[in-house]
């Protein structure tokens, strides 16, 4: 082999190690990129800029109306290096009785739902599951937000505003589903409501990957009664449902 091959034939040798070397560091980088866990959290804005109310009212027709406007601030915070589009496929809203004690602040502990101290304690779900098919008070594009990298600075959160009208019309022989609502509205002028926000899903770069984390939005209400509505309550029991309004349409009520 002559000189010149000689060169030739180096040249080659070191550009082929050269692109391998590239190639081991590209994969390692990109399967680093894969396996790491980008971390987000998504809590409430602390303190709210409004606290909401939930009215209990008669609408005059053989049914109250029930509801109200939820107004939050959620603060979403991005400590990976990438921008990151976030997006929930699962919501999930519960019902917290207080009753005659704010026992409800023993909280179900690891996601379970506590065993109550009475049949008439539970942890109830205010409506069916909120996925991409469903038909709701909200859609889970709401909460479909890019977030650029904080950095692991906790002082610099995304704030974004959710919006939600939940309105239904419970006919006046069914007051007993809403009764624990309304004891609670009468003696503590309060509801408490959890949003659970489940099946996490972060799009960055050209990767999607799902992240197990359900966040929790506690949220209290004040209340709005009509107190027309005493001796209609009063004559009903509390019947607990696994569903509080599961039975009933979503229905836009401009309540003020």
């Amino acid at each position: 082999m002559s000189k010149k091959d000689n060169i030739l034939f180096t040249r080659i040798l070191i550009f082929v190690h050269i692109v391998l070397v590239l190639t081991v560091l590209s994969s390692g980088s990109l399967a680093g990129l894969y396996y790491s866990q980008p971390y987000i959290h998504v809590s409430l804005k602390i303190p709210q800029d409004n606290v909401n109310t939930w009215h209990i009212l008669s609408n005059n027709d053989g049914s109250i109306i029930t509801g109200g406007n939820f107004k939050t601030t959620i603060s979403f915070y991005n400590t990976s290096i990438f921008p990151i589009t976030y997006e929930p496929e699962k919501i999930d809203v519960f019902y917290y009785p207080i009753g005659e004690r704010p026992s409800c602040m023993f909280l179900h502990p690891e996601d379970n739902h506590f065993n109550p101290l009475s049949e008439f304690q539970n942890i109830t779900q205010v409506y069916n599951s909120i996925d991409e098919a469903s038909k709701a008070f909200f859609k889970l594009n709401d909460l479909k937000v890019t977030l650029n990298s904080s950095r692991w600075d906790f002082t610099s959160p995304k704030y974004y505003e959710l919006n939600w009208n939940v309105g239904f019309k419970v006919p006046n022989e069914r007051a007993s589903i809403i009764k624990q609502l309304y004891m609670d509205c009468a003696k503590f002028n309060t509801v408490l409501f959890s949003v659970h926000i489940q099946e996490n899903k972060l799009n960055y770069l050209f990767m999607t990957k799902k992240i197990k984390s359900t966040f929790e939005l506690l949220i209290p209400m004040n209340c709005k009664l009509d107190q027309n509505l005493n001796s209609l309550f009063s004559s009903h029991r509390v019947i607990h449902q696994s569903v509080l309004f599961g039975e009933f349409e979503n229905t836009h009520i401009p309540f003020t």
